[in-house]
């Protein structure tokens, strides 16, 4: 367990290296001149060179790289020329909202899958099944951002039971929760619908497996065998898509948290990029791709506590 889990980090670790790379060439190096990016064609000569300097274009592109790289192993990832601050400052409260809304939102979706994903494979072919699996095609067809103004006109406008937007900020505590509650519902109702059909084809292959046919044998109910023997190793195929599941709730982030008018990454993300702030758009990508990475680890090691059989090496 030990060395599976050292082996995954540095795993983890090399592909955040490679990210990097990736994305300080496709923001520095590709054809183009950034600091005319960032400026645009009737700034001034003193603003460019300014730029050109924050940036440190007069250097090569491999030592401007290494000395970002430098400044990420210190918790360094430059400033924002949009904000005049420490890219740090400016993404670790917008990470305090958008983490919490991305785990909300992978929490609903399961409490959603799970049970219709359950009930449509127990009565595979028969009406319920058939109507879930549509409400499930429903699901997957709307649109986020549709989703959102629905709910707003329907929970918030019409019955007052939750906030249309904003977030009052984590000093509320508990309350600041229901803040979100509806962007949480519309990224979890698509996702939802998707871990449903794949909880319905997964526990169909595994109520054909010979220790569920023991299992009815010794007399136990269908709903228990459903329930205790099929449903946890069922569950392995959707926890392995939760880093898929998890990075399309980031992206879809970007839209949801605009409506909901949250101080997020997604709404930061939209800021970096119609402002060409380089530092914070790599600072973003960084974020997004370590948190997917964390996810995607935290799946691998919840195999062996849904399926015994299962053993790390």
């Amino acid at each position: 367990m030990v060395r599976y889990l050292i082996g995954r980090l540095l795993g983890a670790f090399f592909t955040l290296i490679v990210i990097s790379f990736v994305v300080f060439v496709s923001l520095n190096v590709l054809p183009g001149d950034p600091a005319r990016l960032v400026v645009g064609l009737e700034a001034s000569p003193d603003l460019y060179e300014k730029v050109r300097d924050t940036l440190g274009l007069e250097q090569p592109w491999f030592l401007r790289y290494s000395s970002w790289l430098r400044g990420l192993f210190h918790g360094d990832l430059g400033e924002s020329l949009h904000y005049r601050r420490p890219v740090g400052e400016i993404l670790g409260p917008a990470l305090g909202i958008s983490f919490p809304l991305a785990v909300l939102s992978f929490l609903l979706s399961l409490a959603l899958a799970v049970p219709l994903g359950a009930l449509a494979a127990r009565w595979q072919g028969r009406p319920l099944d058939v109507a879930v699996m549509g409400l499930s095609q429903i699901g997957l067809a709307v649109p986020e951002f549709w989703l959102g103004f629905v709910l707003i006109l329907l929970l918030s406008l019409k019955l007052g039971l939750l906030p249309a937007g904003w977030f009052p900020g984590w000093s509320r505590g508990t309350a600041a929760f229901a803040y979100l509650v509806l962007p949480s519902l519309s990224l979890a109702i698509p996702r939802g619908a998707y871990l449903a059909r794949m909880v319905r084809g997964a526990l169909l292959g595994t109520l054909g497996e010979a220790y569920i046919a023991t299992a009815r044998s010794k007399g136990l109910s269908e709903i228990r065998v459903l329930l205790r023997h099929a449903l946890r190793p069922a569950l392995i195929p959707v926890i392995t898509s939760a880093g898929i599941v998890f990075g399309r709730l980031l992206a879809g982030a970007i839209v949801v948290e605009n409506l909901f008018y949250l101080p997020g990454l997604g709404r930061l993300a939209l800021t970096a990029v119609l402002a060409r702030d380089i530092p914070l758009v790599q600072g973003l990508v960084l974020v997004a791709a370590g948190s997917i990475l964390g996810v995607n680890l935290l799946a691998d090691l919840s195999y062996g506590l849904l399926d015994p059989r299962i053993r790390y090496r």
